[in-house]
C-alpha cells in the first residue's frame, strides 16, 4: 500500500472584501467619540444591540444629533463637546430618530 500525498504549488493572490461583525465596545466608543468630536462622524457597521442604544439616546441628552441611516449605518454630529442635559439621563426612553 502507497501512501496519498498532496502537491501544492504557487496560488494566486488573495482577493475580495471581508466584513467584520459589530462589536459592542467599539460600537459604544464610536457613539461616545463622535459625540465628543466636532462635526460629522459615520459609523458602519455598529452593533445595534440595546445598550448600545441606550449609549446613543444619552449622547443625544448630551447635545450630540444621531441619525441612523440604515442597517448598522449612523451619523453622528457631535458639537465638539457635551451639553448638560435638560432633564436626568434616562436611557430607556426613546429618542427621536431611532428606536
Amino acid at each position: 500500500m502507497t501512501a496519498a500525498g498532496l502537491k501544492s504549488g504557487p496560488g494566486g493572490a488573495l482577493r475580495g472584501t471581508v466584513r467584520a461583525p459589530g462589536d459592542k465596545s467599539i460600537s459604544h466608543r464610536s457613539m461616545i467619540l463622535g459625540a465628543l468630536a466636532t462635526g460629522t462622524t459615520t459609523v458602519e457597521g455598529l452593533l445595534e444591540g440595546d445598550d448600545v442604544l441606550a449609549t446613543a439616546r444619552a449622547m443625544q441628552a448630551f447635545g450630540a444629533r444621531i441619525e441612523r441611516e440604515g442597517v448598522g449605518r449612523w451619523r453622528i454630529e457631535g458639537q465638539g463637546g457635551f451639553s448638560e442635559p435638560t432633564d436626568v439621563i434616562d436611557s430607556a426612553m426613546p429618542a427621536p430618530g431611532f428606536a
